[in-house]
């Protein structure tokens, strides 16, 4: 997947102002994290659930230790999936408790579903506009 450096800069704003991190994956590996590889103790696992979640093609989520929720959503060029959105529980966040409405409204899944469904979608987007550019640029000298 094609650098995008927007979404990455709208990404690492979201992850200041929420408590979650997010990283974007494709075949490749890892391809942007909000968090610059702070989590690298959980970035084997993540790149697992991201082939997971792209092999699935399906929304998903998970726990890590049964405690730090992860969630996955696909991300498709057309019906092709082409990465993976994933939102982890931020370090920055974690001394929220977990009663915390915004932590628990935060991490209920079918909110997350929703959320990740509209930022994978912009994703796919986003990768699809660089792509279009691109193959223009190529037809000019």
């Amino acid at each position: 997947m094609r650098r995008m450096d927007q979404l990455h800069g709208f990404l690492s704003s979201l992850s200041s102002l929420v408590p979650l991190d997010f990283q974007i994956w494709d075949a490749d590996g890892l391809v942007y994290a909000s968090d610059n590889g702070a989590k690298a103790s959980h970035l084997t696992e993540h790149q697992a659930f991201s082939v997971q979640v792209m092999n699935q093609a399906i929304y998903q989520s998970i726990s890590h230790n049964g405690q730090t929720p992860v969630f996955g959503m696909p991300i498709k060029y057309g019906q092709e999936v082409i990465g993976s959105l994933i939102a982890s529980s931020s370090n920055d966040h974690s001394n929220q408790r977990a009663k915390d409405t915004v932590c628990v409204q935060t991490y209920d899944a079918k909110r997350m579903e929703s959320f990740l469904t509209h930022l994978a979608g912009l994703a796919g987007d986003t990768w699809a506009n660089r792509n279009e550019i691109e193959a223009v640029a190529e037809n000019f000298p």
